[in-house]
C-alpha cells in the first residue's frame, strides 16, 4: 500500500478517534468496523500489495505533522480527508473573529482564541453551523491546542489549565509548571501530551510535559545544555527543541542547537550544533517543520541593510547530517512557513511560489501572480491552494497542480472591507466537513455552488 492511501485511511482512522474513541492509536484492533474497513480498501488499491489483511509497515498513529508546518499541527484536524478547491463557492456562515485570532480545530469544532501569539482573554467554541457553544471568560488562555478530547492553553502564571471541549468547563489545572508563558511554542502529541518550553535569551529554558487527560505533569526539567528554545516539533514520538547552544561570553554568537528528547519521559536521546548553517553563510533558522526525522528549515540571512535579506532553505536528519541546502531562494521577500507532500516543499514569499523536490532541493517550478500571494495555505491530494490579494473586494484562491505547476484562478468570495492589494489582511485557508473555512476580517464558512467540489 502506498503512503498516500495509507494516510488517508489513517486520516478516516484519526477522526473517527477523536469523535467517538478517545483517539485511540495503538492499532486497528481497537478501531471501529467503518475506519477497519476504510483501511483496508486503501490497502486493496496498491497492486504491490499482496492482500488486504497485510501488517502495515508505517507505524499506525495519525501522522498528521507531515503537510502541515510550523507551530500549526492542531489545525490539521478538521476532517478525514482534505478538501479540493474547483468551482464557485458560496458563504454559508460568517463569524466575526479577529484576524489576530488563533483558530484550533478539535472534531467539527472550532475554538477560537482572541489572541494569536499572546495569552487571551477568552476561548469560544463554534459548531459546524457559525453557533458559539461556549466562551470560556473565567481568566485568561494562551497558546490553545486540543488533542485526545481536551482543550488546553497557559495561563499568564505559566499553569496550564484544560477544559471540557463539549462544555467549556474546566477540568484540570496544572500549577507549579514552572515555564514562562510563551505560548508559541506549545505543542501536543495525538497521545494528549502537552508540551510546554520557555524562551529565555540568556538563561536555560524550562520543560514542562503534562498529560492533558491525567492532568498530571508527566515531566519537568531545566534545559541546561542549551541557551535559549525558540522553535520545537514534536515527531515520532520525539521533542525536537531548536534553539541556541550556550557560549561562553555574551559577546560571543551563539550557535545554533537541535536536541531530540523522548516525548514519554523527557530524556535527552541526542543533540548538534548546526555550525554548518553559518559557515554556509544561511544565517538562522527562521521557519521549521519535521516529516518522520527529516527537518527542514527556511533560513533568513539578514544584514544591517535592507537589501541585505536572504531566505533560503536546508533539508537535515535530525542527528544533525545534511540533505541539501540552497540558499539565497528569496531576495528581500518574506517567506511563509513551508509546506510538503510526499514529493515537494512549497515556499511560499510575495507573489512567487516555488516548489523544491524534498529530497534533493532542486527546484521543480515556479509560479508567479500580479499581486501577493497570502501565507494561509493548504496541500491537499490534488492541489496546492494559495490565497492571494487581488483587487478589492475579491478573495482568490490560486488552485495549482503539484506536479507541473499549472494553476487555475478560483473566486472563493467578495467583500468591501477586505479590498485592496496593500490594505487587505492576510486570508488563511482551513479545511472543513463540507467546503472550507477562510478567515480574513471574519471567519467564514464556504460551500460549494450546486454542491460541486
Amino acid at each position: 500500500m502506498n503512503r498516500r492511501d495509507y494516510l488517508r485511511a489513517l486520516a478516516v482512522a484519526g477522526t473517527a478517534g477523536l469523535a467517538g474513541c478517545g483517539g485511540n492509536s495503538e492499532g486497528t484492533s481497537t478501531l471501529p468496523e467503518t475506519v477497519q474497513q476504510a483501511m483496508e480498501e486503501a490497502e486493496e488499491t496498491d497492486t504491490e500489495t499482496a492482500t488486504a489483511t497485510e501488517t502495515p509497515t508505517e507505524p499506525s498513529a495519525v501522522p498528521l505533522d507531515w503537510r502541515t508546518y510550523a507551530r500549526d499541527a492542531t489545525n490539521a484536524r478538521y476532517v478525514a480527508e482534505q478538501p479540493d478547491i474547483a468551482g464557485e463557492y458560496e458563504v454559508n456562515w460568517a463569524a466575526d473573529v479577529s484576524s489576530t485570532s488563533r483558530v484550533v480545530a478539535g472534531g467539527e469544532t472550532l475554538f477560537v482564541q482572541s489572541d494569536r501569539d499572546h495569552v487571551a482573554s477568552s476561548l469560544s467554541a463554534i459548531d459546524p453551523n457559525g453557533e458559539v457553544r461556549w466562551t470560556w471568560d473565567a481568566g485568561e488562555i494562551g497558546g490553545t491546542v486540543y488533542a485526545d478530547g481536551a482543550v488546553a492553553g497557559l495561563t499568564r502564571d505559566g499553569d496550564v489549565i484544560v477544559l471540557d471541549p463539549e462544555t467549556g468547563e474546566r477540568t484540570a489545572l496544572v500549577s507549579d509548571v514552572g515555564t514562562e508563558p510563551d505560548v508559541s511554542l506549545n505543542q501536543v502529541s495525538e497521545s494528549g501530551l502537552f508540551v510546554t518550553v520557555s524562551s529565555e535569551s540568556y538563561d536555560p529554558s524550562e520543560l514542562a510535559i503534562v498529560d492533558l487527560t491525567a492532568g498530571e505533569m508527566v515531566h519537568q526539567s531545566t534545559v541546561e545544555s542549551m541557551a535559549g528554545v525558540y522553535e520545537t516539533v514534536i515527531s515520532d514520538g520525539e521533542i525536537i527543541l531548536i534553539g541556541a547552544a550556550p557560549v561562553e561570553s555574551t559577546w560571543q554568537d551563539n550557535p545554533m542547537m537541535v536536541q531530540r528528547r523522548d516525548l514519554e519521559t523527557g530524556e535527552v536521546l541526542g543533540s548538534f550544533e548546526r555550525n554548518w548553517l553559518r559557515e554556509a553563510d544561511m544565517g538562522w533558522a527562521h521557519w521549521t517543520t519535521v516529516d518522520g526525522s527529516t527537518v527542514f528549515s527556511v533560513t533568513n540571512r539578514s544584514g544591517m541593510q535592507y537589501d541585505e535579506s536572504r531566505y533560503g532553505m536546508v533539508a537535515y536528519e535530525s542527528d544533525g547530517s545534511r540533505h541539501w541546502q540552497r540558499p539565497e531562494l528569496f531576495v528581500n521577500t518574506a517567506v511563509s512557513p513551508p509546506l510538503l507532500d510526499d514529493e515537494r516543499v512549497y515556499l511560499i514569499g510575495g507573489d512567487t511560489i516555488l516548489a523544491l523536490d524534498r529530497e534533493s532541493g532542486e527546484e521543480q517550478w515556479q509560479y508567479e501572480t500580479t499581486g501577493a500571494f497570502s501565507p494561509g495555505s493548504i496541500i491537499t491530494d490534488e492541489a496546492l491552494l494559495v490565497p492571494d490579494r487581488f483587487q478589492e473586494g475579491e478573495i482568490r484562491v490560486h488552485r495549482i497542480d503539484p506536479a507541473s505547476g499549472d494553476a487555475t484562478r478560483v473566486p472563493m468570495y467578495t467583500s468591501d472591507g477586505e479590498g485592496g492589494l496593500y490594505d487587505q489582511p492576510v486570508v488563511r485557508l482551513r479545511p472543513a466537513s463540507e467546503g472550507i473555512y477562510a478567515r480574513g476580517t471574519e471567519l467564514r464558512h464556504l460551500t460549494p455552488v450546486d454542491g460541486d467540489e
